[in-house]
């Protein structure tokens, strides 16, 4: 058997365990990996932190951001977005880039639900390991590189996850985080029940649905986005990566508090998606989450003390 057609065997069968809901093995497919591709900075995680790179699944690799990304299944990994998408247009999830073009290929899909097994299966050990590399990542690169965003693919799915990324980012005060979700209720949960987010992450609720150039109204969300046509005025601060090849070049404006609303051109094939089947050991994998979480890192006001500072980013809108 040709190695291509062994490699493609074993990310078959690797993709078959995570759908049945087996805990990630010891991989075969390590090798020193980089944290980016392209013109960006590439520092080679160092051979001490192999491991945590592996407990984490590997960072995806989005060649428009200007630094770290990390991405889960979409239409799996995020409640509320399979549910718009099931509806149809005019929601923007209908349209999700994140289930056609290159992320519904084999080898992406076996990494995204890799890190949705390692999250699930194991979030104590996936939360000192992505604290380490993102610590060891801010320290490597300038100012400029030290952005991260979660999840271009997938969301959050429950309290307890969103409580593990604000804990990151609250002891990586040396990076920016930002979040995008269509869990509007969850957060607004989070902020109610356990308090503010750390000053260094930007949580932003993105509009249900795609939008005409009149201004979108996300209701209790004091940071937002949306998707309007591409024939439409956009309204907010519009994404400029068309002017810059497709990249964020400079911009941060995703990344920064003093900007209140991101608008975004609809990408990807511009027709609607087909929604992936639930795998049944995902539908119970926030009740999973949950129940592996150990005690120290079960979101509670009271372990939610102290914050980096409000790092703003360095855009304004």
């Amino acid at each position: 058997m040709s190695s291509s057609r062994r490699d493609h065997r074993d990310r078959q069968s690797e993709l078959t365990r995570f759908l049945r809901g087996d805990p990630p093995c010891e991989p075969w497919w390590l090798t020193p990996p980089r944290y980016r591709k392209g013109r960006f900075p590439t520092p080679l995680v160092p051979r001490e932190l192999w491991a945590d790179y592996v407990s984490i699944g590997g960072f995806s690799g989005p060649l428009k951001m200007p630094g770290t990304a990390y991405c889960l299944p979409a239409g799996v990994a995020c409640r509320q977005g399979r549910k718009n998408a099931l509806l149809g247009p005019p929601n923007a999830c209908a349209w999700c880039y994140g289930m056609q073009g290159h992320y519904v290929t084999g080898d992406v899909q076996v990494a995204m639900y890799r890190r949705f097994a390692c999250l699930v299966s194991n979030p104590d050990r996936w939360h000192d390991a992505m604290v380490a590399l993102l610590a060891d990542y801010a320290g490597r690169v300038p100012p400029r590189f030290r952005y991260h965003r979660w999840h271009d693919a997938g969301d959050v799915i429950s309290l307890e996850h969103l409580h593990l990324i604000n804990e990151i980012a609250r002891q990586v005060p040396a990076m920016h985080f930002w979040l995008p979700t269509q869990e509007q209720q969850l957060v607004s949960r989070y902020r109610r029940e356990i308090g503010a987010f750390s000053g260094n992450l930007v949580v932003r609720v993105s509009n249900s649905r795609v939008l005409p150039g009149d201004r979108p109204v996300v209701l209790g969300a004091e940071l937002a986005s949306a998707i309007y046509r591409s024939s439409s005025a956009p309204t907010g601060y519009p994404c400029p990566a068309k002017h810059h090849g497709n990249y964020c070049g400079p911009c941060r404006a995703c990344w920064s508090l003093n900007c209140a609303l991101v608008t975004y051109p609809l990408h990807g094939q511009h027709k609607p998606v087909t929604v992936p089947d639930m795998p049944p050991y995902y539908q119970q994998a926030a009740r999973q989450l949950r129940q592996n979480l150990p005690d120290h890192l079960q979101p509670r006001r009271a372990l939610l003390t102290g914050d980096p500072g409000d790092a703003r980013g360095g855009a304004s809108a």
